[in-house]
């Protein structure tokens, strides 16, 4: 009894509080929720913002009466009237927890007393606490605080979530501490989809809340809270669904968050139990990729293989992997491995990439045996599509030069007999060295065969020797095959692999970095002046061989474009922008891809066949503008002849016409060149789809000349003439145009387009299609590294304005940037 007792009477103390309380301060209670239910339901807005005022002015004015009037009706119970209370509850008689503060008188007394105590305190066992009474029937008879009591329910179910708020605002209809409202508080929350989404930066602020938000998965979310005033309410908070974090104090009254977003399907942000807002995320799962071979593999005249691919992702194709392997059916082959090659790809988001890359696979020991091929298409985020198996003969290099194709048999034997005695493969070396006048006394030659024959001479045989002989046997072949332009498509490519390599390893230096780009940058340079002198040789050796119109040729070879295009992607990938240099590395492979040796051989670029009867249509357009012009330039003649004839008033007497001016032959020509235009223009809607507008119009000039010349009016046919040359010059032009947009969809370069110029006389990239190149464009878009850079500098602007030490004028120019973002 004696611990149970004190917990009654702490029970019963608080219900006597509770009472008095609620006794006393009823009215201001009621008075309270009153103007709650008039804010819940907006009522003041309603009528105007001065009502608001006036409301709010009476809700303190009558909530500091009431309590000026009531609080004195408040009293904390004394310890005699909590026991009265509990008697009372209790229905005990005889005030028994009085008496059990009695003692006794005298010694004679004590056994009487003992035998009473132990009597109250049987009787006090099982006392209950008391409990409130709050009788407000006499002070309220008309029951209005529960009719204020049904609006406030009634008002939270109108308001909802913005129940606060709508309090907050009465409360506070004009300027209100800091502390409650949050007006002087600043915050920042963005989430960042993964940089290979392409996806803007997505800001969540007042005014998207609530609203629902699509994002990709492996995003960041970066918070950042300052306030103005001493925060006195803690931390704020971070919330994904039932999952709650602190922001982490970064500076004086500063809050900063970066972490991973969780898939949660809502997000809260609190900052002051007055202050929360909430967005909504949903989930987008990355698709893989798909990947699909268009048309059989093509062998072209270097022995290289080209595959026509088309893929598609989500977020772009980041790289394509070649797998080559031997056939199974082969049971006996020559030395060798399987070969994978991966190369970057980066093509745009949600779009089908069409890409032909050629892929030399002659110098392989297996050349000439079948073998088996796959490709792997990878998205960054290592999902994966891989194709059929396609199956090929690995194409074998034939090669012309005597002594190359000597070279060749030589390591193709060695390659079935890598640890064979060798003797006879240096009696051979030893005899083609014997006859310089059989490879032009070419230096290097002599001095590869030379090595060649000391390494198989001297060292025992193995399969590691045998290898680096079919090497170089493999590099003098071709050297004295084609001269440079192989092996330097050979030293480009390994440049190229190389310097991938390098951008996709993170823990490369900027210094390997800057030497791969040296190292493809001269690689590049060579491999374009090898090229251009063999086409030289080959133009000479067949004039009738012309593929481009040289000006559009010329553009696709000029090495300052390509200069250009390697000094920023350097720039890019030495200032932490290294997806931006793969891109650029990866248009670099596919115009190589495109530029490959057997342009140089075969006088035309390995191009799809849509892409080949445009390049026909604008030769054959050539064609007949050089037969217009020639066309012109004689009825120019006769059209002078007959104003000098006029002159000395020569007239035929039966047409009236100048005699001696014959057009008829001129007619007939005009006419077969409206015949030829006619088929152009059929061609033309077959490889375009559509007539070019302007080739109509010629074809319309060019009947209006034949009329002229038909009448025998040269001098009237000479304009129409030159109409005829303007629209078929412009036609071409459009041809060459669309032409290159396509070129430049398969490489990502914008080489040989024409440069255009903003309203300002800034140069304009061309549109491509998502890939970023702008080869042609001098206004740059910023890549990734100058929005880091940006976003730094925001960040220091935030850390600096919540800095409290610094002077005032300062945090107020710091507030104004931020301001401005």
């Amino acid at each position: 009894m004696s611990v149970f007792l004190p917990v009654v009477r702490f029970i019963s103390a608080l219900s006597l509080i509770f009472e008095s309380f609620a006794l006393s301060f009823w009215r201001v209670l009621s008075w309270l929720l009153l103007f709650a239910a008039l804010w819940l339901f907006e009522i003041p807005t309603l009528i105007g913002g001065f009502a608001s005022i006036v409301f709010a002015l009476i809700a303190f004015a009558g909530t500091l009466y009431f309590l000026i009037k009531d609080a004195p009706l408040f009293s904390w119970p004394s310890k005699a009237q909590i026991d009265r209370r509990i008697e009372q509850q209790n229905r005990l008689i005889h005030r028994p927890l009085s008496n059990l503060n009695d003692k006794p008188v005298s010694r004679h007394d004590l056994e009487l007393w003992r035998r009473e105590r132990d009597r109250l305190k049987a009787l006090l066992r099982g006392l209950k606490p008391a409990s409130p009474h709050i009788e407000l029937a006499e002070k309220d008879p008309k029951a209005i605080r529960w009719g204020i009591v049904l609006a406030v329910f009634c008002g939270l179910i109108v308001a909802g979530p913005n129940s606060l708020p709508r309090i907050q605002k009465g409360l506070f209809p004009f300027t209100a501490p800091a502390f409650i409202t949050d007006e002087q508080l600043s915050y920042s929350l963005w989430i960042t989809p993964p940089e290979y989404t392409g996806i803007d930066r997505i800001v969540l602020n007042d005014e998207n809340a609530n609203s629902a938000f699509k994002i990709p998965k492996g995003s960041v979310l970066e918070v950042t809270v300052q306030k103005q005033a001493m925060n006195i309410f803690g931390p704020p908070t971070l919330s994904f669904d039932a999952e709650r974090v602190e922001l982490p104090h970064s500076g004086q009254d500063a809050f900063t968050l970066k972490t991973d977003v969780p898939e949660a399907e809502i997000i809260v942000l609190k900052t002051s139990p007055f202050h929360s807002q909430s967005w909504h995320l949903a989930y987008t799962d990355d698709m893989p990729p798909t990947l699909e071979l268009v048309g059989a593999a093509e062998t072209l005249s270097d022995g290289t293989l080209q595959f026509n691919i088309k893929m598609r992702d989500d977020y772009g194709v980041k790289s394509l992997e070649m797998s080559m392997n031997l056939d199974p059916v082969v049971t006996d082959a020559p030395v060798g491995e399987p070969v994978t090659i991966t190369r970057s790809v980066l093509s745009p988001a949600d779009t089908d990439f069409q890409m032909s890359p050629v892929y030399d696979l002659s110098a392989h020991p297996w050349a000439g045996l079948p073998a088996h091929i796959t490709f792997k298409a990878i998205d960054h985020t290592g999902k994966s599509a891989t194709s059929d198996r396609v199956e090929v003969i690995l194409p074998e290099r034939q090669f012309t030069h005597p002594v190359a194709k000597k070279l060749i048999e030589l390591r193709k034997y060695l390659a079935w007999n890598p640890e064979s005695e060798m003797r006879d493969t240096v009696i051979a070396l030893e005899g083609l060295m014997s006859l310089p006048h059989s490879y032009g006394g070419d230096t290097r030659a002599f001095l590869a065969m030379r090595v060649a024959s000391a390494r198989l001479y001297y060292n025992e045989p193995s399969i590691k020797n045998t290898q680096s002989v079919m090497s170089l046997l493999w590099d003098t072949a071709l050297k004295l095959e084609d001269g440079n332009l192989s092996l330097a498509a050979r030293t480009l490519r390994d440049a190229q692999d190389a310097l991938e390599k390098a951008l996709n390893n993170p823990e490369s230096s900027d210094a390997e970095i800057a030497q791969a780009m040296q190292d493809v940058r001269e690689a590049l340079s060579e491999y374009l002046q090898a090229m251009a002198r063999e086409m030289q040789q080959n133009m000479q050796m067949s004039p009738d061989m012309h593929d481009l119109p040289p000006e559009m040729l010329s553009n696709m070879m000029d090495l300052n474009d390509f200069a250009d295009m390697l000094d920023r992607m350097e720039s890019q990938a030495l200032s932490g922008d290294r997806s931006s240099a793969q891109q650029m590395l990866s248009q670099l492979q596919r115009m190589m891809d495109m530029l490959n040796p057997s342009l140089a051989q075969q006088g035309q670029m390995s191009m799809p066949q849509d892409m080949q009867m445009m390049r026909e249509g604008i030769n054959e357009l050539q064609e007949l503008i050089e037969r217009q012009e020639a066309l012109k330039d004689q009825t120019e003649k006769q059209a002078e002849l007959m104003r000098i004839l006029e002159g000395m008033d020569i007239k035929s007497s039966e047409t009236r016409n100048t005699p001696f001016v014959d057009t008829a032959e001129n007619k007939t020509e005009q006419e077969a060149l409206r015949m030829v235009l006619g088929q152009l223009m059929l061609d033309a809607n077959e490889a375009l789809d559509e007539i070019p507008e302007q080739l109509g119009m010629a074809e319309q000039e060019m009947r209006n000349s034949s009329n002229a010349l038909e009448g025998s009016r040269p001098d009237q046919s000479v304009p129409y003439q030159e109409k005829v040359l303007e629209y078929l010059k412009g036609a071409q032009q459009q041809m060459m145009q669309q032409l290159a947009q396509r070129m430049q969809q398969m490489t990502g370069f914008s080489i040989g387009m024409p440069q255009r110029y903003d309203p300002l006389g800034r140069p304009m990239g061309q549109d491509n299609g998502g890939n970023n190149s702008g080869l042609g464009s001098e206004v740059e878009v910023p890549g990734q590294s100058q929005k880091k850079w940006v976003q730094d500098i925001l960040e220091e602007l935030r850390r600096r304005s919540g800095d409290r030490s610094r002077p005032q004028e300062e945090l107020e120019y710091y507030r104004r940037l931020l301001k401005r973002f």
